[in-house]
């Protein structure tokens, strides 16, 4: 009678020839099969472990992670030209080969697949990186670097809106000088503002109105800065300003001011008349000084040139003209002053004696009161000259009758107010001496109200005054 043995293992020492059948678990046609060049056939799914399982052309895990390690290239082969990444049914990561003659790589939106960020490849190695928001336009793309971003590249690098150019950055710029980077319009690419640099950091900044949709001149160019505009040219360089128009300043509040490396030396006004201001020295006399040269315009055109000194009287103004002085169709006159008899604020000398400031003004008027007794009583008219020789001329008004002034009562004292006129035109005579027509004082009229005007010419260069009278104007 035969007995059964059965073993859990079997040890086979020979080959296990099939004969082109499967080992299985029934004996059928299922299972595994191996082929004479050695291929395995695994007629359905194969389950690997609890949780993995190859079926037709799918690995499914069912639960933890799937890891391919590999010691050397790990190579991805699709015919048909995809390889997808999806999370359940959404796709995460395509990568197209091939696919209308390029290849791409689109990241999807977890949420809806019409949403996506796309790099893609044509012939040439030309490529984009797109952005896609299948409801909007919120498919933003942000770099956040943390470190340099670099673009090299051999030609332009443009930035478009739907297919039209608005900047191009140029990294050789025309004839290969230097970069330049323009910023086109978008209602017309002819119209742009360009910043080119050439050799030596010399740069150009150019607007150009083509005419197509404009009058081909309003390529105006404004800088609205909230704060200050600062131009600082290097040591010892200028900076040129050339405008093939006008040049046009405007300023929001009052003032434009002028400033060199001493400080503030001037300004351009409009608080409330136009106003041109310059300071002493460059600015160097402070900021603001109280020297200064202004040109002021009111109502009407009614215009003043007025100088300014902190130690007053000496703010002189001086033309020094390469031609003549030509005044055309206006009169030209000086401002009366009025002196007040016995007044002597600059010689101050007592009693009578009075001072005629010729600095003041080359027109005075002076109503006598009483005589002017001369050098026997200490009482003159002092009549104090500018610094630059001229015609002067002196009003005299009887205020009561018969009022003299002595002949040795007349003195010229120059500029500075305290030192006698040197008097040596000509001849070397008595410092301070009037010399008259004829050789004598005049003798003025003395009915009252009567007016006598005596002229002078003040040469300053030799301290001497010259006089004559006009007398007895009734």
């Amino acid at each position: 009678m035969a007995s059964t043995v059965t073993r859990d293992h079997h040890n086979l020492r020979r080959n296990l020839n099939l004969n082109g059948k499967y080992i299985s678990n029934d004996g059928g046609d299922e299972g595994i099969t191996i082929s004479d060049a050695g291929i395995v056939t695994v007629s359905s799914d194969l389950d690997i472990a609890l949780n993995m399982t190859i079926q037709d052309n799918k690995i499914e895990v069912d639960s933890g992670s799937l890891q391919l390690d590999v010691d050397d290239n790990l190579n991805i082969v699709a015919s048909a030209g995809n390889v997808t990444f999806k999370n359940a049914l959404i796709p995460g990561i395509d990568m197209g080969l091939n696919i209308a003659s390029l290849n791409y790589i689109s990241l999807y939106d977890i949420a809806d697949d019409d949403n996506y960020l796309s790099i893609q490849c044509a012939a040439d190695g030309a490529s984009k990186i797109k952005t896609n928001d299948e409801s909007g336009v919120a498919a933003h793309l942000t770099l956040a670097i943390d470190g340099d971003l670099y673009a090299d590249v051999y030609n332009h690098l443009y930035v478009q809106q739907t297919g039209t150019t608005q900047i191009d950055l140029n990294p050789v710029g025309a004839g290969g000088g230097g970069g330049s980077i323009k910023l086109m319009s978008l209602a017309d690419t002819g119209d742009y503002f360009d910043i080119s640099i050439a050799a030596l950091g010399a740069t150009t900044i150019t607007t150009v109105d083509d005419g197509d949709s404009g009058d081909g001149v309003s390529a105006d160019l404004t800088l609205n800065i909230d704060g200050k505009i600062d131009i600082n040219g290097a040591a010892g360089e200028d900076i040129t300003i050339d405008a093939g128009g006008d040049i046009i300043l405007k300023q929001n509040g009052e003032y434009i001011y002028f400033h060199s490396d001493h400080g503030e030396f001037g300004y351009i006004g409009s608080a409330s008349n136009s106003q041109f201001k310059l300071y002493q020295n460059g600015g160097s006399g402070g900021s603001p000084s109280s020297n200064y040269l202004g040109i002021t315009v009111a109502t009407a055109g009614t215009s003043q040139i007025s100088t300014a000194s902190a130690a007053g009287g000496i703010a002189h103004l001086r033309f020094t003209v390469d031609g003549h002085v030509e005044f055309d169709g206006c009169a030209v006159g000086f401002d009366k002053e009025t002196t007040t008899f016995a007044a002597s604020a600059v010689i101050e000398e007592g009693d009578d004696s009075t001072d005629i400031d010729f600095r003041l003004g080359n027109k005075h008027e002076l109503t006598l009161t009483d005589d002017i007794a001369g050098s026997g009583s200490g009482e003159y008219i002092n009549m104090i000259f500018p610094a630059t020789s001229g015609n002067f001329i002196l009003v005299l008004i009887q205020g009561v009758a018969d009022c003299t002034v002595h002949s040795s009562g007349w003195r010229a004292y120059q500029s500075d107010g305290s030192t006698l006129g040197i008097n040596t035109l000509a001849l070397n005579a008595v410092d301070g001496k009037i010399r008259w027509a004829g050789g004598t004082a005049p003798t003025l009229s003395t009915s009252q109200y009567d007016v006598d005007v005596v002229s002078f010419y003040w040469d300053a260069d030799n301290g001497t005054a010259l006089g004559v009278a006009s007398l007895d104007f009734g």
